[in-house]
């Protein structure tokens, strides 16, 4: 698990304004395991939790999501398993 944490002057949104961007941001990468990661916030605080299938993907889902408005940390649980 990785957690990334960002300014406090961030923009303040409501958890699920935050998730609902995030999982626009995750859905228009057109990459199928980005769609089925699940998102959660709780105060600022997002966590990303499901499988891709690359360390390139891994990377890509929290690139995605870092510049997010409202975001104040990303915990990331996403594991990568290249069988699926």
């Amino acid at each position: 698990m990785v957690s990334l944490s960002f300014p406090l002057d961030t923009i303040a949104v409501s958890d699920r304004e935050l998730e609902r961007s995030i999982e626009k941001r995750l859905v228009g990468r057109q990459i199928f395991s980005l769609r089925q990661i699940r998102v959660t916030a709780e105060r600022g605080m997002v966590t990303l939790r499901g499988t891709v299938t690359s360390f390139y993907q891994k990377q890509l889902c929290i690139q995605t999501c870092s510049d997010v408005p409202g975001l104040r940390q990303l915990v990331d649980e996403v594991e990568v398993d290249s069988n699926m």
